[in-house]
């Protein structure tokens, strides 16, 4: 299904080559791919904490990277 929306990707160095092989948005459809690996999280807005938090279910090793805009 088509929905029209579109990732922003931020303007970080290295997101953009990185997108959809080791960076993404969809943590519930990628999570168990990357379970028990290191992840980090770019916070981009107030919900990004929890979104950090929720991560802790694929693994113990989370780092939260928080933005200006956190």
């Amino acid at each position: 299904m088509a929905t029209g929306l579109r990732d922003e990707l931020p303007e970080l160095p290295g997101v953009r080559e990185r997108w959809a092989r080791t960076c993404c948005t969809a943590r519930t459809a990628t999570g168990y791919e990357v379970r028990d690996q290191p992840l980090g999280v770019l916070g981009t807005g107030p919900a990004s904490v929890g979104q950090a938090l929720l991560v802790r279910q694929w693994s113990d090793d989370v780092v939260f990277f928080p933005t200006p805009w956190t």
